[in-house]
C-alpha cells in the first residue's frame, strides 16, 4: 500500500504520553507540514503557538476543565467533572488559531492540523487533536499567559509526543452507510 495512504490510515488519537520532549527536528518537520496546506485563496490564516511548559500546560488543563463544569452541555459539563485529564501528559501543545479577518480560518486551521496529524504519525509520535482546551481561552489571562497574537482566536489544541507503552488504541470506526453518493 502507498505510503501516504497507509499513515492516514492507521493514524489514531493518544490518550497517554511519555514525558520525553518531542525533538526540535521532529517538531520543525510538523510544523512545516502545516505551514504546507491548502488555504482560501493562499492566505494562510493560521497562527500556531508551541507550548512545552510543563506548568503552562497543567495550567490551560485546569482552566479547561474547570470552564467545562460551568457549561450547559451536559457532555461538556461531564468532562469538566469527571477524572478525565485533556491533555493526557503531552509535552508539547501546539494551538492553533485563525486571523479573526479572514472568513475561512477554520477551515484553513483544519487543514493545517490534519498536515500535522499524519506528518507527526508518520515520525513515530503520537497525536490528540483537542477542542476542549479552547474552554481554557475563556479566561482572559489565558490568552495573554499563551501569546495568542491579537486579532486572532483559537481553534484546536494538538497535544503531541511519544505515546507511552501499551496506550490503548481505539478501533477505528469507519461508517458507510448514507455517507458517500455518486452522481453520475
Amino acid at each position: 500500500m502507498n505510503l501516504v495512504i497507509e499513515t492516514i490510515k492507521e493514524r489514531r488519537s493518544i490518550r497517554g504520553f511519555k514525558p520525553q520532549q518531542v525533538s526540535s527536528s521532529d517538531l520543525r518537520t510538523v510544523l512545516d507540514c502545516a505551514l504546507s496546506a491548502p488555504s482560501a485563496c493562499n492566505k494562510q490564516s493560521w497562527h500556531f503557538t508551541i507550548i512545552q511548559n510543563p506548568e503552562l500546560i497543567q495550567y490551560l488543563n485546569d482552566t479547561a476543565k474547570t470552564n467545562l463544569k460551568k457549561s450547559d452541555d451536559p457532555l461538556f459539563k461531564q468532562y469538566g467533572e469527571d477524572d478525565t485529564v485533556l491533555l493526557y501528559g503531552a509535552p508539547t501543545l501546539i494551538m492553533v488559531s485563525g486571523d479573526d479577518e479572514d472568513y475561512d480560518a477554520i477551515i484553513d486551521c483544519s487543514a493545517a492540523v490534519q498536515n500535522i496529524l499524519i506528518a507527526a504519525q508518520s515520525l513515530g509520535l503520537g497525536t490528540l487533536w483537542n477542542g476542549l482546551i479552547n474552554f481554557a481561552f475563556q479566561n482572559d489571562d489565558v490568552k495573554e499567559k499563551t501569546a495568542i497574537p491579537a486579532g486572532y482566536t483559537t481553534y484546536f489544541g494538538i497535544a503531541i509526543g511519544y505515546a507511552i507503552d501499551g496506550v490503548e488504541l481505539m478501533k477505528k470506526q469507519i461508517l458507510t452507510d448514507g455517507v458517500i453518493d455518486y452522481i453520475k
